[in-house]
């Protein structure tokens, strides 16, 4: 079920480039672009779990396969950024996608975003520092749910309390 799903999520993407003839796994610029955008979130991610004194060979959704699989699992609710990155720099039609999309991945990191479930504002890298903290207060038992930080809307209600601080917050 999930392999189709995925499949067709691939086969939209590359709809939206105007690239129907490709797929996620083919020899091509985009696919090169998208693993070099994994690429880098990766080492952002995997530098906070070092720092965190995490083992990042422990992974929960990847089958543990000789890599540091903590750090993909722990970039999935956040690899929107990488694809978004990719869609802008095919869309202006940059020569090198590969260092167009890391352009537009260090801009779109360094945006400002909100965060509904902390009631703050951060700058989009610090949700990737967050996840980390997230997951740490979680097995520590400083949280009862693992609450990780995603960019929203405001919305009501009462926040969860979380056995963290998002670092850079600021308070709207």
């Amino acid at each position: 079920m999930r392999r189709l799903q995925t499949r067709q999520y691939w086969i939209r993407y590359f709809e939206k480039l105007g690239e129907t003839d490709l797929s996620r796994r083919a020899a091509s610029p985009i696919s090169a672009a998208l693993d070099a955008g994994s690429f880098f979130l990766y080492g952002i991610i995997l530098r906070w779990l070092l720092l965190h004194k995490f083992s990042p060979a422990h992974g929960f959704l990847h089958i543990t396969s000789g890599y540091p699989s903590l750090a993909y699992d722990l970039m999935e609710p956040y690899r929107y950024i990488i694809e978004d990155a990719v869609l802008k720099a095919h869309e202006e039609g940059a020569e090198d996608l590969t260092a167009a999309t890391f352009n537009n991945m260090k801009k779109s990191l360094d945006t400002t975003v909100y965060v509904p479930s902390h009631r703050c504002s951060v700058r989009r890298k610090n949700l990737l520092h967050g996840v980390v903290l997230a997951l740490r207060a979680w097995l520590l038992e400083e949280d009862r749910r693992l609450v990780l930080p995603c960019e929203g809307e405001r919305i009501g209600g009462r926040r969860p309390q979380t056995g963290y601080k998002l670092p850079g917050a600021s308070l709207n």
